[in-house]
Parts: C-alpha cells; sequence; structure tokens
C-alpha cells in the first residue's frame, strides 16, 4: 500500500490516524545506519595547558565498542544531573542509531562538540 492511498484513506475516515501513521513510518522499515566512531572536542577558556592535554586526549576518534563499554561511567555521570536522566540500554540504542548526530554544548567557560560518525 503506498502513502497516496493511506492518506486517501485516511481523509475519508476509513482508518484511524494511529493506524495511518502507523502503516505510513512501519518502523521494521527504517533502517539507520550504524554509527561508527565518536569524535568529541573540548575546549576550556583560558586555560591553555589542559585544553592541549584534552586535544592530544581526543585526536583520535573513539570506537563505539569503546564507548559503550565505558557506558556506565558515563550514564552515572550524566544521571548526577537530575534535569535530564537515561538508562544505559537507552544509552546504547542512542548511540547504534545516531550516525550523523552533532551535539554542541556551551557554557560560559566550556565548549563541547560531540559528533558521531
Amino acid at each position: 500500500m503506498n502513502k497516496d492511498v493511506i492518506l486517501k484513506d485516511l481523509e475519508k475516515n476509513e482508518i484511524a490516524p494511529v493506524e495511518a501513521y502507523d502503516k505510513l513510518f512501519d518502523l521494521r522499515k527504517l533502517i539507520h545506519s550504524k554509527s561508527s566512531f565518536v569524535k568529541v572536542s573540548i575546549n576550556i577558556s583560558n586555560e591553555p595547558l589542559p585544553n592541549k592535554i584534552l586535544k592530544v586526549i581526543t585526536f583520535i576518534p573513539f570506537p563505539i565498542f569503546l564507548v559503550k563499554m565505558f557506558s556506565g561511567v558515563i550514564i552515572r555521570a550524566i544521571n548526577k544531573h537530575k534535569e535530564f536522566i537515561i538508562s544505559k540500554q537507552d544509552f546504547n540504542l542512542l548511540l547504534d542509531s545516531s550516525k550523523g548526530l552533532v551535539i554542541d554544548i556551551e557554557s560560559k567557560d566550556t565548549k563541547v562538540l560531540i559528533k558521531v560518525v
């Protein structure tokens, strides 16, 4: 069934909106490309030595399996802040299916750029 037929059926109220949505966006058909590496860039203003050390440490992108290996530590650090709580399974799922994701975090003294490639 193509999307025009589904939308016409929805317009005639022959199918429910939820059913039309499920037919249009079948999650089993959506194939996400798997991510392989995570590139991290950390810049602390007015701190030249820590910046250089962080640039050397994060020069090479981290393979996803290393990030998953240390995901427990990462999750505990994230969950210390009560505004955002995530489970280990959700974190790993997010890493697997988020190729091309760019996260840019800026504060008054620090800038963090995370790219999933």
